[in-house]
């Protein structure tokens, strides 16, 4: 049974809200498999860090103004900073560990 006072217009910015949500999950994602192989390329760890967080901030604001996304710095931390970072660090590991030199 659906609830009365939930209206259609509720559901378009339910969806318009996922959709951004996982729009910049996803390319965070990618961004971060990049950056991981672009930072086990570098050879240095301070160095990879310091390249992982630049990019992520120049990251940051790229894809704000071109998405044209409007959300605070909590909603950011959550569905893009930290996934960019863990699949950094996970790809990254992996690059390391196998040495692909």
């Amino acid at each position: 049974m659906l609830n009365p006072e939930f209206s259609s217009s509720d559901f378009m910015s339910m969806k318009s809200y996922f959709d951004k949500e996982l729009m910049t999950s996803v390319i965070f994602a990618i961004l971060g498999a990049v950056v991981g192989f672009a930072s086990f390329l570098t050879n240095s760890p301070v160095l990879s860090f310091v390249i992982m967080l630049v990019v992520g901030a120049v990251s940051y604001f790229i894809v704000k103004l071109v998405a044209k996304i409007k959300q605070e710095k909590k909603w950011w931390a959550g569905n893009a900073f930290v996934v960019y970072v863990f699949v950094w660090l996970i790809s990254w590991t992996i690059y390391y560990n196998i040495g692909l030199r």
